[in-house]
């Protein structure tokens, strides 16, 4: 649904290179993807127009950090699962709508679709923590740094 680039310092990679290991560097990322998740959450359920608790902003989670086929360690945060219960539009057991994907809920109330506009929560979740996750993970790799050093 989004991506989410980090571009760590120079410096940092090339001390971090020598010094941490896979699994470390699976521990950095799995450590900051949890600022993410609640930003995320925070901004879709700011986004969804009722009260209370929704399953969206509920199945919103983080999936811990895997290493690619690429050699790039990824961690997604994303909604999962499907709606709980179906809908009946016009109250009537016949209309009967099947439970959605939450993926697909999420995007719709991002992106908007026709006679429903667009509240674009995605891209204001990632924005306000991009900082927050960059310093997370400078701070995680630094006290592997030091531990080792």
């Amino acid at each position: 649904m989004a991506k989410f680039n980090l571009n760590m310092p120079d410096d940092l990679l090339k001390g971090a290179a020598a010094a941490v290991s896979p699994e470390n560097m699976q521990r950095a990322i799995d450590s900051a993807t949890p600022i993410l998740e609640r930003s995320m959450q925070k901004e879709v359920q700011g986004a969804v127009r009722h009260s209370g608790g929704s399953d969206l902003v509920k199945s919103i989670r983080a999936n811990k950090a895997k290493k690619a086929k690429n050699g790039a360690y990824i961690a997604t945060v994303y909604p999962h699962g499907k709606s709980k219960a179906p809908r009946y539009p016009n109250g009537s057991r016949k209309d009967r709508i099947p439970p959605v994907s939450n993926a697909m809920k999420a995007a719709i109330l991002n992106y908007g679709k026709r006679g429903q506009p667009a509240r674009p929560w995605l891209t204001k979740a990632v924005n306000n923590v991009r900082t927050q996750v960059e310093e997370q993970l400078e701070k995680a790799f630094e006290e592997k740094l030091d531990d080792n050093g």
